[in-house]
C-alpha cells in the first residue's frame, strides 16, 4: 500500500536511504553524500505532506518525494 509517510517512519527511510547510498557509492554514483539528503530533509517533506511510503506488511520497501 502506498501511504503519506509519517514521522515514525523515519528511522525506516533512513534505513532504505544509507543502503542506497552505499548502492550508489559502488557505482561511482555521489548523487547522495553525508551532506545529502539529510534527516531534516525528511521531516520537512513528511510535514508538507510530500512524502509517501510503499508499504506491506509493517514493512516499508520505498518511499517518493513528490513535491510539484
Amino acid at each position: 500500500m502506498i501511504r503519506l509517510g509519517k514521522k515514525s517512519d523515519l528511522d525506516n527511510i533512513l534505513k532504505l536511504v544509507e543502503e542506497a547510498k552505499g548502492i550508489m557509492k559502488e557505482q561511482d554514483n555521489h548523487q547522495w553524500d553525508d551532506q545529502y539528503p539529510l534527516v531534516e530533509h525528511f521531516e520537512e517533506d513528511i510535514a508538507k505532506d510530500y512524502l509517501y511510503v510503499l508499504e506491506e506488511n509493517d514493512h516499508i520497501y520505498g518511499f517518493i518525494v513528490i513535491d510539484q
